[in-house]
């Protein structure tokens, strides 16, 4: 018998932790034909990137369930970043150099002006109008999944406007649930505690298996 198909997209809410067979994802693969398409310090643009370039790859997905884990919309998927850097936007232009490691101040220093002029002119706009497109860009392509499950990470979702049916938005942020540490220093696979995975699995189980 087939497995179910399940792709998980965001940050580190959803990456893989195979050297921990106690994580959520790690559990999940034994219920399902699990797909990571998440990874730490990533922005919103870089999962919906991740998103599009996977359907091109893949354009038979209406047996597929997708878990969206929505980051901190002050991620920037700016060019100069290397690797997955994107959570040090807002930490550059307030100049929060503390939660920097070493080698990441000075990388990107002399990006500190252009993040600060973004922020402080450009992102209070930006902040209104990429909430609601953030939720409608996930919305529209629901109809390409056979459901969606959508995880706020950091702030409640708002919806102003009819999601589709097989569109689910979970309520409750994910560091309101189990808090986050350091961008780059929480121990803790997925920022949460063994308790969590086993409530984080039981949830998406009871969503893909349609008991909620």
């Amino acid at each position: 018998m087939n497995k179910k198909k399940l792709w998980i997209f965001g940050d580190s809410y959803g990456a893989a932790h195979p050297e921990f067979s106690y994580t959520y994802t790690e559990r999940l693969h034994g219920d399902y034909d699990v797909k990571i398409l998440a990874d730490s310090g990533t922005s919103i643009d870089w999962s919906f990137t991740k998103l599009l370039y996977t359907i091109n790859e893949e354009p038979h997905t209406q047996d597929v369930s997708v878990v969206f884990f929505l980051t901190d919309i002050t991620r920037q998927y700016w060019d100069f970043f290397e690797d997955r850097d994107h959570w040090i936007a807002r930490h550059l232009a307030e100049g929060s150099w503390n939660r920097l490691p070493d080698s990441k101040k000075e990388i990107y220093k002399k990006y500190q002006n252009f993040a600060q002029t973004f922020f402080v002119n450009a992102f209070p706009r930006y902040y209104e109008i990429n909430n609601k497109k953030n939720i409608s860009f996930l919305n529209m392509y629901a109809q390409q999944f056979e459901k969606i499950i959508i995880f706020p990470c950091f702030e409640p979702i708002d919806t102003e406007f009819q999601l589709e049916k097989n569109v689910t938005v979970w309520n409750t942020p994910m560091v309101e649930q189990w808090g986050h540490g350091t961008d780059f220093a929480d121990p803790r696979p997925n920022h949460m505690p063994e308790s969590g995975h086993d409530e984080m699995y039981n949830r998406i189980v009871d969503w893909m298996e349609q008991r909620v």
